[in-house]
């Protein structure tokens, strides 16, 4: 089948209208995809196919709600992808709209999908503007309190991510509000790697701006005592991507 007859074939078969009988096996199809190398070359070179995958984390059906989710954590671990996407405009408010869903099965996989989009400063800036305050506030609360369960954990990768940015790390830092000090806690406290892991590195990076002196003196020991100064890095920590079976 030549491409252009694939690509047509499986747009017809994700539009909005379609029934859930084709729609499924459709995405099925395309999760395959994601999964090998050739897929992800030919999903790049036809992107109408992302267009068409973002547009459906809107539908009624759960499962095609999870199967997007599946589909669009694989390829925006691709860098060539990730960067388009970013141009989707349904795409981060459908996002950030499902993690505050009480649902298992799509909170970790979005937020995974946030942290993989977030992974350069244009994709970190995009998406700091979109939650930037009422639902970075959202976030951050809910990410400390736990109150999203173990399913939002990668919350605190996207706050690694996000950390890159002058603006996200000085939101957290203010010396009045004192949002930082929110995370230390999870620094001892007994809970999962993931959090523990993505606590500290907003902090590392937090450490790291030299632009803001009271900062640098309040968060020292902190480095010293829990961020691993021993190793000398001055690098902001921005974690690696993940995917369905690395996530």
């Amino acid at each position: 089948m030549e491409k252009s007859n694939a690509r047509s074939e499986i747009l017809q078969f994700l539009s909005r209208d379609a029934a859930l009988g084709t729609k499924l096996p459709a995405l099925l199809y395309v999760l395959g995809l994601t999964a090998t190398d050739n897929g992800l070359n030919f999903l790049n070179e036809n992107r109408q196919i992302l267009n068409a995958i973002a547009s459906l984390l809107s539908d009624p059906s759960d499962v095609i709600v999870t199967k997007c989710c599946d589909c669009l954590l694989n390829v925006s671990s691709d860098s060539r992808m990730s960067s388009y996407l970013l141009g989707h405009e349904e795409l981060i408010p459908s996002l950030l709209d499902l993690l505050f869903v009480n649902n298992a099965q799509h909170s970790n996989k979005c937020a995974g999908i946030l942290s993989n989009l977030t992974r350069t400063e244009d994709g970190s800036e995009k998406v700091w503007n979109a939650i930037h305050p009422e639902k970075a506030e959202k976030l951050l609360d809910a990410f400390v309190r736990n109150t999203l369960g173990p399913e939002q954990d990668h919350v605190g990768f996207l706050f690694s991510n996000l950390t890159q940015l002058p603006s996200a790390r000085g939101w957290l830092m203010d010396k009045d509000i004192k949002r930082i000090c929110k995370l230390l806690p999870l620094l001892t406290l007994e809970t999962t790697k993931a959090r523990r892991h993505s606590a500290a590195a907003v902090l590392r990076n937090c450490c790291f701006d030299t632009s803001r002196h009271d900062s640098r003196e309040a968060f020292g020991r902190i480095r010293e005592e829990h961020i691993g100064a021993r190793t000398g890095s001055r690098r902001l920590l921005i974690f690696e991507p993940h995917t369905t079976s690395g996530s």
